[in-house]
């Protein structure tokens, strides 16, 4: 089935949101949109006013722009107004605006979240890199729930779902301790040194 054109924009604006925080703070950022009147007929009566050239529109949409705080919503929105999609403002036959917003909550209800815990702070850039690949991977959005546990001492440990994946330098650690310990008791047993009350 072939995406409308609010569908469209909304997996573009999917694409910008790598972080729970992120696709928290869009969303209230939306929200809040959705509910400003006086910006929604603002943008309207730019889209639609008829002694209006295109660049002298764009330009007082990108400056209308200039009042939303979120970055995310800004930029994106900008980068719409840039490429003439300028039809999202419109609300003359349809309020495209609250449309848009209400398939985008749609669509962040598939959103898959991976909790990823790590040794250290990671960059933006690299929680990004793990979304966007593990979202092509996957074929479905992934963003990344990230917190630090210094205990870990490296490597990261990662749920999702009902699943925990311990890829940590500990875990490694107290892998190799149980192979460690499993490996003298065979070879206690071999040599004769085997004393079963020692191991409990």
């Amino acid at each position: 089935m072939k995406k409308t054109d609010t569908e469209i924009l909304c997996d573009k604006l999917l694409s910008y949101i790598h972080t729970s925080h992120e696709l928290k703070q869009v969303s209230l950022a939306l929200e809040t949109i959705a509910i400003d009147r006086h910006f929604k007929n603002h943008a309207d009566s730019i889209v639609n006013d008829s002694d209006l050239k295109d660049a002298q529109k764009k330009r007082q949409l990108l400056y209308l722009l200039g009042t939303i705080e979120n970055s995310t919503i800004h930029n994106f929105f900008s980068d719409e107004v840039d490429s003439n999609n300028l039809w999202i403002f419109d609300l003359q036959k349809i309020d495209y605006l609250d449309e848009f917003i209400k398939k985008f909550q749609q669509a962040t209800e598939k959103i898959i979240t991976l909790h990823l815990t790590s040794a250290k702070d990671m960059t933006p850039q690299q929680i990004r890199t793990i979304s966007k690949d593990l979202s092509h991977e996957f074929g479905t959005k992934i963003i990344i729930e990230h917190s630090i546990n210094k205990n870990l001492i490296g490597g990261v440990v990662v749920k999702f779902d009902n699943y925990i994946f311990d890829y940590s330098i500990r875990s490694k650690f107290q892998q190799f301790q149980r192979e460690w310990l499993s490996s003298l008791e065979r070879t206690s047993k071999l040599t004769g040194r085997y004393d079963p009350l020692k191991t409990l």
